[in-house]
């Protein structure tokens, strides 16, 4: 049976209070976003509330997990702040996988011969 790490030894590290390096608008959002994948919730609803399209959202929250600040997302419920670390460690197995599936895409489309393309003729 493999071994799966599901805690970790943080002792000794000093973490920096992360919400004095949010910008406004970053701590608007991440006030709104509910903890636990259950209480999840749509981007279009965080956007709704914050005046903002869901592209602004969506790079607002990347702005804050490149932070270091814990907000994960699912297809479906939309986003949520990690309740716990399973919920981390679930999150993190999810994005790997997807990493990897878009690592295989992009190796395919960087093979496709130069010939395969349709020329215009015009």
């Amino acid at each position: 049976m493999d071994f799966m790490q599901t805690s970790f030894n943080f002792n000794g590290l000093k973490f920096p209070n992360q919400q004095t390096t949010l910008t406004k608008q970053e701590k608007k959002l991440y006030d709104l976003i509910p903890v636990g994948k259950k209480s999840a919730v749509q981007g279009s609803y965080l956007a709704k509330i914050l005046n903002v399209d869901t592209r602004t959202i969506i790079d607002r929250v990347n702005k804050l997990r490149l932070k270091s600040i814990g907000i994960g997302s699912t297809t479906t419920d939309g986003y949520y702040r990690f309740k716990n670390q399973q919920e981390h460690f679930e999150f993190i197995r999810r994005l790997r996988a997807e990493y990897f599936r878009r690592g295989k895409v992009l190796q395919a489309m960087e093979n496709i011969p130069v010939e395969n393309f349709i020329q215009d003729k015009n």
